[in-house]
């Protein structure tokens, strides 16, 4: 698997990276360890936990993850961990951007919160620091002063190698990318990024970019509904069948994006290749991205995404995508 740069920081990351958001709950341990082995396998070395200290699931997942990573395979991964839905949670539903629980924020979005956060997580991993932590700040009312100490805490203290901020607002980003003397700059950003999901964040994308900021592209077949599984029905095993995760599906299901979807069929089927191949190498052309992370529930449908390497496409074919993208 293709080995990229972070931006114009130091740190290098897979093309795919392995996101563990249905750890602990949908995909049990064992199931776990076998996609870690099979992405491992595979060349790829980027993990993706999404946390959130007030979620009743948060514990779960991340100790889910802290176990997969035991046994020495920790040394093998660039760990991103993401931090900042500190809400106060108001049921199991997840939001669809932040992918975490729905909440009414309180006391608990502040910079101390987060570094408890922070800190929680490392103990659930098994580790004494992550290679990349997100803040997701401004929108869940964490104001930017406040991101920006707990990342220099963080960073001076060895909890974190670098930092990176998650769905910025083009004003929020030039805010963090404004650093006094002595501090440590921000890394990365992060934003859901797919053929459905392309805009605004692609002016947000580039303008990080020249910021030296690497791109996560999170959620890129917009939960499953890009790689053509929902375009007759809706399967029984998918998220949308699932109370817990059909509100980050039901976005994403309508006409208009359907029509997205039929176009990304017919390339598919014009290149002898899966939806989810095209829908991918669509995002890993765009130069400003870093790592694209991919969330299966199980080995089967990670294998269908790494069985086959990433596609080159043409770049007549990239633009007829990008007309079609949900902008």
């Amino acid at each position: 698997m293709e080995i990229r740069r972070l931006g114009q920081r130091g740190l290098a990351v897979s093309a795919l990276g392995l996101g563990t958001l249905t750890w602990g709950r949908d995909t049990d341990d064992f199931e776990a360890a076998g996609m870690l082995a099979s992405y491992l396998e595979s060349g790829g070395t980027t993990l993706d936990v999404p946390s959130d200290w007030a979620s009743p699931t948060f514990e779960g997942r991340v100790r889910a993850v802290g176990a997969a990573i035991s046994g020495g395979l920790r040394e093998q991964l660039v760990v991103i961990l993401h931090s900042g839905n500190l809400a106060e949670p108001t049921g199991g539903a997840l939001n669809a951007t932040s992918h975490q629980s729905i909440g009414r924020l309180g006391p608990k979005a502040s910079k101390r919160n987060l570094l408890a956060s922070l800190d929680a997580a490392l103990t659930d991993l098994g580790t004494d620091h992550v290679d990349l932590w997100v803040l997701h700040g401004p929108r869940q009312g964490i104001p930017i002063d406040e991101m920006r100490e707990a990342a220099q805490f963080a960073l001076a203290t060895g909890r974190t190698l670098y930092v990176g901020a998650a769905d910025l607002s083009q004003w929020d980003l030039g805010a963090l990318t404004t650093v006094a003397p002595g501090q440590e700059p921000f890394s990365a950003l992060a934003a859901p990024f797919s053929l459905l999901d392309s805009s605004p964040r692609t002016t947000t994308m580039r303008r990080g970019s020249e910021s030296g900021l690497g791109f996560i592209a999170l959620n890129p077949l917009a939960q499953g509904v890009l790689t053509g599984k929902y375009r007759h029905s809706t399967p029984p095993d998918s998220r949308a069948a699932t109370s817990h995760l059909a509100s980050l599906v039901e976005p994403y299901l309508t006409q208009r994006h359907a029509r997205v979807v039929e176009a990304v069929a017919r390339a598919a089927g014009g290149l002898d290749t899966t939806p989810a191949q095209i829908s991918l190498a669509w995002i890993l052309a765009q130069p400003q991205v870093s790592t694209a992370i991919v969330g299966p529930r199980n080995t089967r449908q990670l294998d269908a995404i790494l069985d086959e390497p990433v596609l080159s496409l043409q770049r007549e074919l990239r633009d007829v995508l990008t007309e079609v993208a949900i902008a």
